[in-house]
């Protein structure tokens, strides 16, 4: 089973004035055991927090769920990333690279393609770009 580690600053821990450190284990998707470290926080509500974090020299995107309910969306977002959305990898959504979970969070892995992208209507997209979500 692989783990993964994610150390987060001072600076971006709830934990006031210490380094926090969260341990997860591998889901069938995770391949790698590796450690991250957070350097900032992109997206915080009650729902999920999304962090940007470097691994082995690579900049990646963190989503951790924050209760029951975003445990279990992201369960299924990290199984939409592997089936559904697969063909999309790379140019219209981020590439996929991992999903882990402890006892009561869950840990998408994502590439960081910077800033995040204003909201696109599915009807600006061009008809080739709808075929490609329509397509069954």
């Amino acid at each position: 089973m692989t783990m993964l580690t994610v150390t987060m600053p001072p600076s971006i821990a709830t934990t006031a004035g210490s380094a926090v450190e969260l341990t997860f284990t591998s889901t069938s998707s995770s391949i790698l055991d590796f450690r991250v470290d957070v350097h900032s926080l992109v997206y915080n509500s009650s729902h999920s927090k999304v962090y940007r974090a470097n691994a082995a020299g690579a900049n990646i995107v963190l989503k951790i769920s924050t209760n029951q309910q975003s445990f279990e969306d992201l369960t299924r977002e990290a199984d939409a990333y592997q089936d559904l959305l697969a063909p999309a990898q790379g140019s219209f959504i981020p590439r996929f690279l991992g999903y882990y979970k402890n006892d009561c969070q869950g840990c998408l892995i994502l590439e960081d393609c910077g800033n995040p992208a204003a909201y696109l209507y599915f009807l600006e997209l061009s008809r080739e770009e709808r075929k490609f979500f329509t397509s069954s």
